[in-house]
């Protein structure tokens, strides 16, 4: 059951982790409500999950970016 388990929040994190990233609103308003209804995490392990997601989510997206020349620095 743990493998399963860990399995499918990993595929959920990934995609919700491409949907913040890509829409730039990060994913946090969905990964917290799931954390907390399908897997009873407390509020605040919830939200420093979530917190620790999306700085990687964010550094990521901005690798990706700098490397596809997207970014302005002159701004």
């Amino acid at each position: 059951m743990f493998l399963l388990q860990s399995i499918f929040l990993f595929l959920f994190g990934l995609f919700v982790g491409t949907f913040g990233t890509m829409l730039g609103v990060g994913g946090g308003f969905l990964h917290v409500p799931f954390l907390l209804l399908l897997f009873n995490f407390s509020p605040q392990d919830a939200i420093g999950t979530s917190i620790g997601i999306i700085f990687i989510n964010t550094l990521t997206g901005s690798i990706i970016y700098y490397h596809q020349k997207r970014m302005d620095f002159s701004l």
